[in-house]
């Protein structure tokens, strides 16, 4: 579950959303997936899981989760992640 009290998460509500899973944390894993294909940009993007916790959507785990699967899926997409 995400932690207790996390509210707005998304932009497509603002109520409470502290029963919702939030496992692993979409934002971060969008930013895993770009740190592989602009890796110069990996200081800024490491920003977006630190900022779930921050606000309270995600609890650390959720966010580096997350990250780690955006991570994952990158490298499997990008062009020598997949042998064909």
């Amino acid at each position: 579950r995400r932690p207790k009290g996390a509210t707005a998460c998304n932009f497509l509500s603002s109520k409470a959303c502290d029963q919702e899973s939030g496992m692993p944390s979409t934002h971060s894993a969008v930013a895993g997936v770009l740190c592989v294909f602009y890796p110069k940009m990996t200081p800024l993007l490491l920003t977006v899981p630190a900022s779930r916790v921050v606000v309270g959507c995600h609890t650390i785990t959720q966010a580096c989760f997350g990250l780690y699967t955006g991570l994952v899926i990158g490298t499997l997409i990008s062009d020598g992640g997949i042998k064909k």
